[in-house]
């Protein structure tokens, strides 16, 4: 409709045109033409305008980008610090390996790659520490314990039967092996160094008098078999220990002019007269007192100094004198003594 005029006093007005009410279109899709907007004020068709433009730009469906914010865009995840990366994996060092192993578990690995490659034998032969008398003493200890923790329980009295051998022979093995092999390292001087010779004879002793202590206290058994294969064979072996011992001491003494403290003599004698005792002057044991007696004798206080009376504790030629040793009581001589129950070749050959 248009607009209407009216006259009145010479002047004249008139309304504005009526627009019309917009009849609905059929179309859904007119909804995206723009309106015309000549006869909206300018404000009104910029609002109506940007309306239109969102409307356009804005997706009918949100979808989710994962854990990142909605206002999050490409400058703001390009400009974000990457996470550092990961350490290329390295097998882990041998020496934290085989701090997680116990003995035995190195003990097999070492053995089994020394039987792989024979020829490292002597490298780690090289690096090995030498046993000491502390080691080699609490490793006899361990292996004393162990023998006496095995063996059959009876409540009469000590089990001393073929079965019971048969039980702790294993054990009883590991004794003997034990002492055969440690020896060579302390009664030998050629396994002392120049400057561990000073060590000898004094752990020579030591050695000696350990071993030759836990052989008399290995069980007595009722089959003289089981006793000649442990505990006579094993003062086989020391008897020669002992003379070569007081061999190299005699040597020392009067090649080198050693000297040693009279205390230390002393302990000694006692301890070899002790060993003497206990096996009747057999297995080489008189051989060595009597080494021992012509060469140090007069170190000991109280024996006479030179010629062949010695005296004090390693005894006298004098006939009034007790007998130093029990077993000449039943007529044996040093250079003879009680005959052996039995003879093992095999000791001869593994220790000279």
């Amino acid at each position: 409709m248009s607009g209407q005029q009216w006259t009145f006093g010479g002047l004249q007005a008139s309304t504005p045109p009526v627009s019309r009410k917009r009849k609905p279109s059929a179309n859904p899709y007119d909804d995206d033409v723009l309106p015309n907007t000549s006869n909206t004020s300018p404000t009104i068709s910029m609002m109506a305008t940007n309306n239109i433009y969102m409307h356009l730009n804005t997706p009918s469906k949100r979808y989710k980008t994962g854990f990142l914010a909605p206002e999050t865009n490409t400058l703001q995840l390009l400009a974000a610090p990457r996470p550092p990366a990961l350490p290329v994996a390295r097998p882990p060092a041998i020496d934290k390996v085989l701090d997680t192993l116990d003995r035995n578990q190195l003990v097999t690995i070492l053995t089994s790659l020394i039987h792989q490659h024979p020829a490292l034998a002597g490298v780690v032969a090289g690096m090995l520490p030498r046993p000491t008398i502390k080691t080699v003493s609490g490793l006899l200890s361990t292996l004393e314990k162990k023998l006496n923790d095995s063996f059959p329980y009876s409540k009469w009295a000590p089990d001393r039967s073929d079965y019971s051998f048969n039980r702790v022979r294993p054990i009883l093995m590991e004794v003997k092996d034990a002492i055969i092999h440690y020896m060579p390292y302390f009664v030998e001087p050629s396994s002392y160094t120049r400057d561990m010779a000073h060590e000898y004879p004094d752990h020579a002793f030591g050695f000696l008098q350990i071993a030759t202590s836990l052989v008399h206290r290995l069980p007595l058994w009722q089959n003289a078999t089981h006793n000649d294969e442990t505990r006579n064979d094993l003062y086989i072996v020391l008897g020669r220990g002992w003379n070569a011992a007081c061999a190299e001491l005699v040597r020392r003494v009067k090649e080198e002019g050693k000297m040693f403290a009279s205390s230390v003599v002393t302990e000694w004698g006692q301890n070899l007269l002790t060993h003497v005792e206990h096996v009747g002057g057999r297995f080489g044991f008189a051989e060595a007192v009597e080494a021992f007696r012509a060469t140090c004798g007069w170190m000991i206080p109280g024996s006479a100094v030179g010629g062949n009376t010695v005296g004090g504790l390693l005894g006298s030629n004098n006939t009034n004198s007790p007998l130093p040793y029990a077993w000449m009581a039943a007529g044996h001589t040093p250079a003879t003594g009680p005959p052996l129950h039995y003879h093992s070749p095999s000791l001869s050959q593994q220790y000279h």
